[in-house]
């Protein structure tokens, strides 16, 4: 069967003339295994090293970092609870961090911040804010990718040793020494002035430790204002932190601003999302490669991480129009498949001659779609194939003809 020409143009820049590079497609957004940049990684290693840290105390936190979750997410009657004590970061506790949450942090970030590099490869920023720094590290993953065009940082933290410890990173792991990029401004709270916008505004695993909607609500809200461009907000791929990007999508969406935020990623719609109906987290897996800090290189571990990127209609980097819910691929930004593009939700396990899909999709709803290249074409097949959990799909016109609900399809699996 041939296949429709939206599918040939959306395909054929990725696959080449002999369809060679099938693993590289129009809404493949996936960025593989992540690494440390090496600066950072001997500037790690050479810290842990001189000064110590200990393995059970890097474990328990990040068990402990892991499973926090705000109590009024989970309704009134877990509020009354004593709420579990804020983590106080002493020089050693912030060394624990650095061995057990590093390279998490870093994948974590990436994985945002690759999808804006893919899929808006004209946005090139030239400040950023990062609330809730920690160690920095989504500064390092945005040098690795705009290096040349960043040239102002400013990193906001509460803890004074995560500060100074992220501060001998940038250093090499010395105490002062040239740096390995900057300039760098650290300070313990956002700055009054909202006039003063940044092109990117990131905040990492921070609305978790904000006690009180409220607060949250506030913070969400200050963020997007100091945003020129893009807002990444990234959490644990858990139900607590799914609950507070969705908490923070809320607030941006109702705002009297809210006109001018386009949901960029991971959601195709400003609809409700259907995951947070089901009281399941949307969540990615991203790899990544961990430091070798037992003397042998570690295989690939995976971190799942969700994630929320803003972008504010009618900036520099905004070529989707405000009143289309389009999802744009780097090879063709004016490409538009007739069904819109839909989110892959769950891990891909292609079958003989067809290939499963969880997709959210453009209308707000979970569907489960079938690929086969009899009924959809060779292109969109191979695409099917190659598509990996969090990448995009081109949606067909029919959707409704495609794909099933995913309630109809989890009764029938009972």
């Amino acid at each position: 069967m041939a296949a429709p020409m939206w599918t040939r143009r959306l395909l054929r820049p990725a696959l080449g003339a002999r369809g060679e590079s099938r693993r590289k497609h129009a809404g493949a957004v996936h960025p593989g295994v992540l690494q440390l940049p090496p600066a950072l990684a001997r500037a790690a290693q050479s810290l842990l090293q001189e000064e110590g840290w200990s393995r059970e105390q890097a474990e328990a936190l990040g068990t402990r970092l892991w499973g926090h979750r705000p109590p009024e997410l989970w309704g009134a009657e877990k509020t009354q609870q004593n709420p579990e004590p804020q983590v106080r970061y002493t020089a050693e506790l912030a060394r624990a961090y650095l061995a057990v949450r590093l390279e998490r942090d870093h994948a974590a970030v990436g994985r945002a911040l690759h999808e804006i590099r893919l899929r808006a490869p004209a946005f090139t920023p030239h400040t950023l804010l990062d609330f809730g720094s920690g160690l920095g590290t989504a500064c390092w993953a945005a040098h690795e990718l705009w290096g040349r065009s960043l040239r102002q940082f400013l990193c906001v933290g509460t803890a004074t040793a995560m500060r100074e410890l992220g501060e001998r990173l940038r250093h090499g792991g010395a105490a002062t020494g040239p740096a390995h990029f900057g300039p760098v401004l650290a300070r313990p709270s956002l700055p009054a002035e909202h006039k003063v916008q940044w092109d990117l505004v990131v905040g990492c695993y921070a609305l978790g430790g904000l006690r009180g909607r409220e607060a949250r609500a506030g913070i969400v809200r200050g963020l997007w204002r100091r945003s020129a461009t893009f807002l990444v907000l990234v959490e644990h791929g858990t139900r607590a932190g799914h609950r507070l990007l969705m908490e923070a999508r809320d607030v941006l969406l109702q705002d009297p601003d809210g006109d001018s935020v386009e949901i960029f990623a991971p959601c195709p719609h400003r609809q409700p999302c259907p995951r947070l109906r089901q009281d399941r987290a949307c969540a990615f897996a991203q790899r990544y490669q961990p430091l070798p800090l037992h003397g042998h290189p570690p295989d690939p571990a995976r971190e799942l991480v969700s994630f929320l990127i803003t972008r504010r209609v009618g900036s520099p980097a905004s070529v989707t129009p405000p009143e289309e819910s389009v999802m744009t691929s780097p090879e063709d930004l004016m490409t538009s498949p007739p069904g819109g593009w839909a989110r892959v939700t769950a891990p891909v396990h292609p079958r003989p001659r067809h290939v499963p899909l969880s997709l959210c999709c453009p209308d707000g709803a979970l569907r489960r779609m079938t690929v086969t290249a009899a009924r959809h074409g060779r292109l969109l097949y191979r695409q099917a194939r190659a598509s990996r959990w969090g990448d995009l799909l081109p949606l067909p016109g029919d959707v409704e003809s495609d794909v099933t609900p995913t309630k109809a399809i989890k009764s029938s699996e009972k």
